[in-house]
């Protein structure tokens, strides 16, 4: 008895152990989420992509609104600081990873020429990474994603994955007041 006991008090330990840690990457989270959404707020959602898109190896980092059946991009972060290529201003959900997104409630794809997934996709092997979220409107409806994506293949840390989804949060009530017409300022 005393062993199950000991097991027992192991297992809580660890249990409590993992609630902080879990409250620590929520705060975390939650602090990056306030900061992006005053960066949306005072300099607009191509300035909070920017500094979405400075933490992450990927080329772009994208809020995209489906629209009628098509992914219309709302703001772009290019790290090239190129203006936005035409065939990014809006895609066809069935052509798009956003596709996965909206589907699965994530999609993350660190060589999409060897995602098995991807088998038959226009995009497969030449959008080579991508990391999306969803973003839902006030309602609770899926309305659009937030992604990073790049030509290049990288893996993306967790710890970006989650500033990522806070991102996605903050977009929704940011989105919601936002025109679906496609975004020209890049």
């Amino acid at each position: 008895m005393l062993v199950a006991a000991g097991t027992a008090w192991e297992n809580e330990v660890e249990r409590l152990f993992a609630i902080q840690l879990q409250a620590q990457e929520l705060s975390a989270y939650s602090s990056f989420g306030q900061l992006f959404d005053e960066i949306c707020t005072t300099l607009g959602l191509n300035a909070a992509m920017e500094a979405l898109n400075e933490g992450v190896p990927h080329r772009y980092s994208a809020v995209y609104r489906l629209v009628d059946g098509r992914m219309v991009n709302v703001a772009m972060a290019d790290k090239q600081r190129e203006p936005r290529p035409l065939f990014l201003a809006e895609v066809p959900l069935r052509s798009s990873f956003c596709q996965y997104v909206l589907r699965d409630g994530s999609f993350f794809t660190g060589d999409s020429g060897l995602d098995e997934r991807l088998i038959g996709h226009p995009y497969q092997g030449v959008m080579m990474s991508y990391c999306g979220i969803p973003v839902f409107d006030l309602e609770g409806r899926a309305i659009g994603t937030a992604c990073h994506f790049d030509v290049i293949s990288h893996a993306i840390p967790e710890e970006k994955v989650g500033q990522l989804r806070a991102a996605a949060r903050v977009l929704s009530a940011h989105l919601a007041d936002h025109s679906a017409k496609p975004n020209t300022s890049s």
